[in-house]
C-alpha cells in the first residue's frame, strides 16, 4: 500500500483547501480501488478516525463507499450507516432528477440543445447509480445563443434567478442559478468551462457528446475526456472543507474509459482552459495516491505544455479563502482579464465594474454604499480609537519576536513558520517561555497570538498561566482579539537592571484540516512592560462588582453632568453581553419586520441562528453564555442600513444590550455544501430569514473548536434542536 501523506504542503494560515487530507485519502482508496486495498484503507480508516467526526467532505463519499464495501463483503458496525447515507442520496438525487425531467423535454420542444453536465452527467453516464453521487442542483448547459430563451423557459416553469441582474449574464459569467420551492436550485450554463475558451474548442464539446437517457427524455452529456478537464478544473479551488469528491470522479472517469481516455484531448483542453497545473496535479494524485498506472505520455504531454502567466497567478489565488469582497478582487480581475483577452485595454477595463457587479451579485451602487458606510464607521470609530492608542504603541516597551529566542529558552514549541509577513511559532498544549522582567513589583506580559487563534476571550479562560512555578490567577488574564494580556503583581524586588523569569502554562489543543499537529497558542512576539501601579485589582464584592484601580480621566462638569474631556470617551465603553435568550431573537424580526417599508431578506447565521431554531420549537432557555451580536448577511440596501445603524455604541445596543454585525456574503462559504438546501425560512412582515439548519451552523463553529463554540455545541444538542 502507498505511503499516504499530505498531498498539498500543510498552510496553518489557511485550513482547509482543495486537496484530500491523509485521512480523506484513505476513505478516497476505500471507495475506489481494488477489493483487498479497499477493505485494508477502510480498516485502517476506521481505526484512525471517529465517525461521529466526519467532516462534510468526506459525508458525501459515504455511498459510494457503501456500494463498493458491500460487493467486497465487508460487514460491520458501520455498513448499516453507510447503507443509510446511501439510501438518503439514492433518494435526493432521484427526486433532484425525475422531478426536472419533464423541464428538459419542454426545452427540447423549444428547439433548445440541452446537455447535463457536473453531477447530473457523471451520475447518468459514469456513475449509473443515483445512491453514490450526491448533488445539490441540477446542472444544465445550452448553447450561448440560446441562454435568453432558456431563461424564458425557466421562468414559464416557476423557476426564479437568484441573481439581480439575468438576463445580463450570458456577456460575462458562464452560468446562473435558478430556485423553484419543492424542486431544489438548477444552475444553467453556457459555457462548458468556467472561463470562457475559443468557440472552436466550444463547439467540439458539443460535438463530441453523446446521448443518453433521462427519465424518458433523451438528453446529451460532455464525452469522458471533456467531463475529465472540466472535474480539474472546477475541483482545484479553495474550501474551508476539501470537497475532494471531484477526484472520485476523475477516477471513475479513467475507469469508464477502460483506461484509453483521450489524452491529447485532455492536454489541448488544459492548454486552451489554461488549466495545466490544475491537471498536472491531478493526474499526480491518481497516480501516486490511488495507484492509476497513467501512460508515461500524458504525463510527458502536460510537462511540455507552457503555462501562462495568468494560470500560474490564478493557481496562487484560487487556492486562497476569500472572505470578503476585497479578498476576492485580485482573483475578479484575473478572470476578468482572461475572459476578455484579444479585446482592447480601453473596452476591458471599461467593463470590469459590469463583472464584478455580476460575479458577486451586486446591485449598482451596492458595492461603493456598503464600503463608504464601512469608512464613515472606521472614521467615527476606529480612528479615535486608534488615536487613543498611539501614545502607547509609541512609548518604549520590551518588544520580541518569538523567532529571536534561542532554542534553549523555548519549549513544547513547534518550528518557526512564516505568517503575513512575520514569523509564527504555535506552541504545544504545555509549553514555556524565559523572559526578561524589568526591575519592578508589577509588569504586563502581552502575548501577541496574531488573531489566528478565534476567540482570544475563550482562551484567556480556559489557560492556565504561571510565573516561575506561582500561578498567576484568571482575573489577571485578559484576551483581546489578537493577544493575550498577563497583568503580574507582587514580584520581589531586584538591584538588577532586568530580571529573568519562566513563563509557563497549559491550554486545550486545539487542532487544523491537513495539520497533524496539536496545537496550543500561536505566539507572534512577546512584549513585557512595566506597570505604574503595583496593586492588583479589588476583590468583588457582596454584589458582584469588582472596583477598578484604574485613574479616572479629567472631566470638565457642566450643569449637573459629567461631560467627558475627550470627545471620543464614550468609544471606550465595552460592547454589551446580554442577548441569551431565543425571545430576544423573535422579538427583534418582528421589530425590524414592522419597520421595512419594501420586502427584504436576510441570512441568520452563528449564536443567533441556534436561538431562532430555538424559539422555533417553542422553547426559551439562555444560552450557556451570552453573546453581543447577530450576524445577518443580506443584499438589500434598506436592510444594510438598518444594519450600520445598529453597530456598537449605537441607540439600538443602549436599548436591546447587544448589537448587529452585518458581514459580507463570503462568510456563507463556511457553511457546509448544500446549506441552502437545508435551510429554514420564515417571514416577518416585510423581513424574510432564511436560517441554515443546526448543524450547518455548528460545522464551523466546531471547526473552531473554542469552548464558547463546544458550549453552542453542547446547548443544542441538549436542547434537541440539532
Amino acid at each position: 500500500m502507498a505511503p499516504i501523506h499530505n498531498f498539498a504542503p500543510v498552510s496553518t494560515r489557511y485550513p482547509g483547501g482543495c486537496w484530500p487530507t491523509p485521512t480523506q485519502t484513505l476513505l478516497l482508496r476505500a471507495c475506489l480501488l481494488d477489493p483487498p486495498a479497499a477493505v485494508q484503507a477502510w480498516e485502517r480508516w476506521v481505526r484512525t478516525h471517529d465517525f461521529e467526526a466526519i467532516d462534510s467532505g468526506s459525508f458525501r463519499l459515504l455511498g459510494l463507499a457503501y456500494r463498493h464495501l458491500a460487493r467486497a463483503g465487508v460487514t460491520g458496525p458501520l455498513m448499516p450507516r453507510l447503507h443509510g447515507a446511501y439510501r438518503r442520496f439514492w433518494t435526493a438525487n432521484r427526486l433532484l432528477l425525475g422531478r426536472n425531467a419533464p423541464l428538459l423535454a419542454s426545452l427540447s420542444e423549444a428547439g433548445i440543445p440541452v446537455m447535463l453536465t457536473k453531477g447530473a452527467a457523471l451520475t447518468v453516464s459514469v456513475y449509473l447509480d443515483y445512491g453514490t453521487r450526491p448533488m445539490d442542483d441540477l446542472d444544465l448547459m445550452v448553447p450561448r445563443s440560446h441562454a435568453l430563451a432558456a431563461m424564458e423557459v425557466l421562468r414559464q416553469w416557476a423557476w426564479v434567478p437568484e441573481v439581480h441582474h439575468s438576463t445580463e449574464l450570458p456577456q460575462s459569467l458562464h452560468a446562473c442559478h435558478f430556485r423553484r420551492d419543492g424542486l431544489g436550485i438548477i444552475d444553467l450554463h453556457w459555457r462548458p468551462f468556467h472561463l470562457a475558451v475559443p468557440e472552436d474548442f466550444e463547439r467540439t464539446v458539443w460535438d463530441r457528446s453523446v446521448t443518453c437517457s433521462f427519465h424518458g427524455v433523451e438528453a446529451r452529456v460532455p464525452d469522458h475526456a471533456d467531463q475529465f478537464l472540466r472535474a480539474c478544473e472546477h475541483g482545484v479551488r479553495y474550501n474551508i472543507v476539501p470537497p475532494f469528491r471531484w477526484l472520485a470522479d476523475c477516477f471513475l472517469l479513467w475507469r469508464a474509459s477502460a483506461g484509453r481516455l483521450d489524452w491529447d484531448r485532455v492536454a489541448a483542453g488544459a492548454r486552451l482552459t489554461e488549466s495545466v497545473l490544475a491537471v498536472r496535479g491531478t493526474l499526480r494524485f491518481l497516480r501516486e495516491q490511488l495507484d492509476v498506472p497513467l501512460p508515461a505520455e500524458a504525463l510527458a504531454r502536460l510537462d511540455r505544455t507552457t503555462v501562462t502567466f495568468h494560470e500560474r497567478i490564478e493557481s496562487r489565488l484560487v487556492r486562497r479563502p476569500c472572505r470578503s469582497l476585497w479578498d476576492k478582487l485580485p482573483l475578479d480581475v484575473c478572470w476578468h482579464l482572461r475572459s476578455t483577452r484579444g479585446r482592447p485595454w480601453r473596452e476591458r477595463i471599461a467593463g470590469f465594474p459590469t463583472y464584478f457587479r455580476h460575479a458577486n451579485n451586486l446591485t449598482p451602487g451596492q458595492f461603493t454604499a456598503h464600503y463608504s458606510a464601512q469608512m464613515a464607521r472606521w472614521w467615527q470609530t476606529w480612528l479615535p480609537y486608534h488615536v487613543r492608542r498611539l501614545p502607547r504603541l509609541l512609548a518604549r516597551r520590551r518588544r520580541g519576536c518569538v523567532a529571536t529566542f534561542p532554542d534553549d529558552a523555548v519549549r513544547g514549541f513547534h518550528e518557526v513558520e512564516p505568517y503575513r509577513g512575520r514569523l509564527l511559532r504555535w506552541s504545544s498544549a504545555t509549553a514555556s517561555i524565559d523572559l526578561e522582567l524589568p526591575p519592578t513589583s508589577a509588569c504586563e506580559i502581552r502575548l501577541d497570538t496574531g488573531g489566528l487563534r478565534h476567540g482570544a476571550h475563550d482562551l484567556a479562560k480556559h489557560a492556565a498561566f504561571a510565573l516561575d512555578g506561582r500561578p498567576i490567577p484568571p482575573e489577571h488574564v485578559r484576551g483581546k482579539r489578537r493577544a493575550l494580556i498577563l497583568r503580574v503583581f507582587d514580584m520581589p524586588p531586584a538591584a538588577e537592571t532586568t530580571r529573568e523569569a519562566r513563563l509557563s502554562w497549559t491550554c486545550e489543543p486545539v487542532s487544523y484540516p491537513g495539520d497533524p499537529r496539536q496545537l496550543g497558542i500561536p505566539l507572534v512576539a512577546v512584549t513585557v512592560q512595566p506597570m505604574t501601579t503595583a496593586e492588583p485589582p479589588r476583590a468583588a464584592d457582596s454584589h458582584g462588582h469588582r472596583a477598578k484601580n484604574r485613574r479616572k480621566s479629567p472631566s470638565v462638569t457642566t450643569g449637573s453632568k459629567r461631560t467627558p474631556h475627550s470627545p471620543f470617551a464614550w468609544l471606550a465603553q465595552m460592547p454589551r453581553r446580554e442577548l441569551s435568550r431565543p425571545q430576544q431573537i423573535v422579538a427583534w424580526l418582528l421589530e425590524w419586520g414592522g419597520i421595512l417599508n419594501e420586502p427584504a431578506s436576510m441570512t441568520l447565521i452563528g449564536s443567533a441562528a441556534l436561538l431562532w431554531h430555538a424559539a422555533a420549537i417553542g422553547l426559551d432557555v439562555p444560552l450557556p453564555e451570552n453573546s453581543m451580536d447577530v450576524d445577518p448577511v443580506t443584499d438589500s440596501d434598506a436592510l444594510a442600513w438598518m444594519c450600520y445603524d445598529a453597530l456598537i455604541g449605537s441607540e439600538f445596543e443602549q436599548t436591546h444590550g447587544w448589537h448587529v454585525n452585518l458581514l459580507p456574503t463570503s462568510v456563507l462559504q463556511e457553511l457546509p455544501e448544500g446549506w441552502e438546501a437545508r435551510a429554514a425560512r420564515s417571514t416577518y412582515g416585510n423581513l424574510t430569514v432564511i436560517v441554515p439548519a443546526p448543524p450547518d451552523i455548528l460545522a464551523p463553529k466546531l471547526r473552531r473548536n473554542e469552548p464558547r463554540d463546544r458550549a453552542h455545541a453542547d446547548w443544542a444538542r441538549r436542547l434537541g434542536i440539532t
